[in-house]
């Protein structure tokens, strides 16, 4: 499956039904951007595993889409216990952090935050960028010399 120039590999199929039902156990519905990328996506892996802002500065070596069939509620329950409850986990990066939507700071359109493992609470959270959109279009940057 192609977005743009990223091409995503091993995604899982799923409906609409079935979003609902994982966003029915979270207590969130998801945005509108991440649905629409989930639906196409779902558990896929990028060809495209670094993510760089605008200016360049390499921010994270990404690694799936954490996977709203099996994974998603099941990576939940193993971080709730060591940040906030709103904080939802959402991919995985090569080192075993995770980019997460923090829904403490808005229900219709929260920010990712990238999640280190080896810190607990809010001092595990970090802003990464604002919408799922503009992560897809941070893997498709270059990292300038």
């Amino acid at each position: 499956m192609a977005i743009g120039n990223i091409q995503w590999c091993d995604v899982e199929e799923i409906t609409e039904e079935e979003i609902h039902k994982v966003e029915e156990k979270l207590g969130i519905t998801f945005p509108t951007d991440y649905r629409e990328y989930i639906k196409k996506c779902n558990g896929g892996f990028s060809n495209k595993d670094e993510f760089y802002f605008e200016d360049g500065c390499c921010s994270v070596s990404l690694r799936n889409l954490i996977s709203l069939h099996y994974d998603m509620l099941a990576t939940y329950e193993d971080v709730n216990s060591y940040i906030s409850e709103k904080v939802i986990p959402f991919m995985e990066t090569r080192s075993g952090d995770l980019l997460c939507f923090d829904f403490r700071k808005s229900l219709t359109y929260p920010p990712i935050v990238y999640m280190d493992h080896e810190e607990e609470g809010d001092e595990s959270l970090s802003e990464l960028c604002n919408t799922v959109t503009e992560l897809i279009i941070g893997l498709g940057f270059e990292k300038e010399d």
